[in-house]
């Protein structure tokens, strides 16, 4: 018998272009169904929708529900992983007040849920981990920005404009190498952004959205999280996504 679909909930389209890259790659075996965006207040509202509709079933006419939250930590509205817990646990007890979260052994941003409900399956994952300790708030782009950073997805994004840019009329010669590039993102624009008294970059989303210009690649950040999972090393994804 074949496992259920997971229900992966989370705010927007960079987690979906995320799920369907692991997949392409074989890092996600599983098979998965998305369920959000909206943004986080939808996101939650469809999850406790989903799970009170499996809740109404007959016992013996439920299926496993296996669910995947992803939530960000978005410490500058005062945020703790505490009160992320707290606020996705609070939907399961309405159903179960035995209902907890548990840490996982290797993931501390990650926590699964222990429950007398036979049948549901329930993760949640934090993006709790920032790319730089200035940012005010942890999100799954900065997931992105670090796989984004590594040489190999650099050279081979670049790469890929260099083919381009031979076939264009006039041709358009990419010269700089991955260092060079890595360079610009974390060092030059940030200077040059603080000698014109312009305030800091102040998330992971601001960096990538530079990246995005430097590459002359025209897309969101949300779409290139995408591109940057399909240009990466699959060992470099598997350990930036380790824990989903």
């Amino acid at each position: 018998m074949t496992k259920p679909k997971i229900d992966v909930f989370s705010e927007g389209k960079t987690e979906k272009n995320i799920f369907e890259q692991l997949a392409r790659h074989g890092v996600l075996t599983e098979e998965f169904e998305e369920r959000g965006g909206g943004g986080e207040k939808t996101m939650m509202t469809n999850f406790r929708l989903r799970l009170r509709e499996w809740v109404k079933l007959q016992t013996d006419q439920r299926t496993s529900l296996r669910i995947l939250l992803l939530r960000d930590l978005d410490m500058h509205e005062g945020k703790t992983i505490e009160d992320v817990c707290k606020s996705t646990i609070n939907i399961v007890c309405h159903h179960d007040s035995t209902a907890k979260l548990a840490s996982h052994p290797t993931h501390e941003n990650v926590f699964v849920l222990k429950t007398e409900m036979e049948g549901l399956h329930l993760a949640l994952h934090i993006a709790s981990k920032r790319y730089m300790d200035s940012f005010v708030k942890a999100t799954i782009d900065d997931y992105v920005l670090r796989l984004a950073l590594l040489e190999k997805t650099v050279k081979a994004l670049l790469q890929q404009n260099r083919e381009s840019g031979e076939k264009q009329n006039p041709k358009r010669t990419w010269e700089i190498e991955e260092v060079a590039f890595i360079n610009k993102v974390l060092v030059e624009i940030p200077a040059l952004l603080s000698a014109n008294k312009i305030p800091p970059l102040m998330e992971a989303k601001d960096y990538i959205r530079f990246y995005v210009t430097l590459l002359q690649a025209h897309s969101s950040p949300a779409t290139f999280a995408g591109k940057a999972l399909s240009h990466a090393d699959v060992q470099d994804i598997r350990e930036v996504f380790a824990s989903l």
